[in-house]
């Protein structure tokens, strides 16, 4: 008998295919907006023309204010928000506590208010 005839070696298999990731979605802030909220000052309350008023808008703290902010986008024939003003003191702020009021304003500045107010304002200009 001839000796058994050796079987070549197998084929290497290509490695599989990758399949295309869709793109990741990247959400960018519009030019000259806030891309992370910070505490805001304590004790200011800004001017601006408001876009929300505060009377509808109740938040938690100056950070879901600057949020708010910044998530408000210019409705037809609206202004979008820069400014933001958040009344958190309750003993100061009485009935207005908690009130976030989204403001549009081309300049940072205060409202004349004294030396009480338990506002806190922020924003990008």
């Amino acid at each position: 008998h001839p000796p058994p005839k050796a079987h070549p070696p197998p084929k290497a298999h290509p490695p599989p295919k990758a399949h295309p990731q869709p793109p990741t979605a990247q959400l960018s802030q519009p030019q000259g907006r806030q891309s992370a909220c910070a505490a805001g000052d304590a004790g200011v309350e800004l001017e601006g023309l408001v876009v929300r008023d505060g009377y509808k808008l109740l938040t938690e703290n100056a950070t879901a204010c600057c949020n708010a902010c910044s998530a408000h986008t210019a409705a037809p024939f609206g202004q979008s928000c820069n400014t933001w003003v958040w009344c958190g003191d309750k003993a100061a702020c009485g009935w207005q506590h908690r009130q976030c009021w989204l403001k549009h304003s081309t300049a940072r500045k205060p409202r004349p208010t004294g030396n009480q107010t338990g506002w806190t304002s922020g924003g990008a200009w």
